[in-house]
């Protein structure tokens, strides 16, 4: 699981789908006791891009560290 969250591709992926969920939901109109949901939709989605974030940047410098004589 560790291998596959660092791909940037996978960050990218889940951060193009958070946008077209947000997009949908604002073209369509949130439902009217979703007053709240797009503020902690978003809050949500911006930690959990920044998780892809982290984990492709910890594995990066791991294989750099390891690449070392």
């Amino acid at each position: 699981m560790g291998d596959a969250t660092s791909l940037a591709t996978v960050g990218l992926a889940v951060a193009f789908h958070t946008a077209l969920w947000l997009a949908l939901g604002f073209l369509i109109g949130f439902p009217s006791w979703w007053n709240n949901v797009p503020y902690y939709s978003v809050t949500s989605s911006i930690t959990l891009v920044m998780v892809f974030v982290i984990q492709h940047t910890q594995a990066r410098q791991q294989a750099e560290t390891e690449a070392q004589p």
